[in-house]
């Protein structure tokens, strides 16, 4: 049997199992539930081939493995549910360090929610980390930068893989913002370059979460990660992003990002 993988110590995500208890009105009823398992089912119906433990998956095709795990259920009074999770990915060569992300949902009952995070994870995020190894990207778009190290001895070639971008479905291809239809997998990161520049031209492994959003009311918010953990510049220059963004109403952007060094060369 595989070893156990070890966990981040940042990640909160430590329940696999439990049960929760609900009342409303003169209704009162316990759901049960099992992250493992709905994260294996899930990705079944993805016709992804995996293998199931305890407390973990692995991607039988690619090697990866995955923690799903629940951070905190909240009951609504309208009966619904609320549920914060993550996933936590390793992989013994893919990845130097392992990286771990966050989902927020909403569902009529615990199974619900956590399977609709669980699903903007693989809509999302997996295909970028899927694509990792591959030489011709097919979902993400793909950028090569050559950077020298300080001391100009070495040329680095650096790699960004972007993403599927997610986006509120009411918008139209049509909408821009720029020069740049709304949709444009490459405006969320390069409309930032200047702030994300220590982070793409480094040396390290950068799992890069991007989150904009324009609320109804006209308010920026935005969310900023690496590997899992916030990272306050990027949080900032996404909020003055969605400012500069035309128009009104809600709009938000959703993104992964991988940034890492394939080749080094001295010259």
């Amino acid at each position: 049997m595989s070893p156990k993988p070890t966990s981040c110590a940042s990640n909160p995500g430590k329940l696999v199992q439990g049960s929760t208890s609900f009342a409303v009105g003169d209704r009162c009823w316990t759901e049960e539930f099992n992250v493992i398992d709905l994260a294996a089912k899930m990705l079944g119906k993805r016709s992804h081939k995996l293998q199931s433990h305890d407390s973990w998956l692995t991607l039988t095709a690619s090697g990866y493995i995955l923690q799903p795990r629940l951070v905190e259920v909240t009951p609504r009074d309208d009966g619904s549910v609320q549920t914060l999770s993550t996933i936590e990915v390793s992989h013994p060569t893919l990845l130097p360090v392992p990286v771990f992300e966050f989902q927020h949902s909403l569902g009529p009952s615990v199974e619900e929610s956590v399977t609709r995070g669980f699903e903007q994870w693989a809509t999302v995020d997996l295909p970028v980390l899927l694509e990792l190894p591959v030489s011709t990207p097919e979902l993400c778009m793909e950028f090569m930068q050559e950077l020298p190290n300080a001391d100009n001895s070495e040329v680095r070639t650096r790699r960004l893989l972007l993403g599927p971008l997610q986006h509120d479905q009411a918008e139209t291809e049509t909408v821009q913002i720029g020069e740049h239809a709304a949709s444009c997998p490459c405006c969320l990161l390069f409309k930032n370059a200047e702030a994300f520049a220590p982070l793409l031209e480094g040396d390290d492994f950068i799992a890069l979460r991007l989150y904009a959003l324009r609320s109804e009311t006209g308010q920026a918010l935005a969310d900023c990660r690496i590997n899992g953990v916030p990272w306050q510049p990027g949080k900032l220059a996404l909020e003055q992003y969605v400012a500069s963004w035309p128009g009104s109403g809600l709009m938000y952007r959703r993104q992964y990002v991988i940034a890492h060094t394939v080749t080094t060369v001295a010259v």
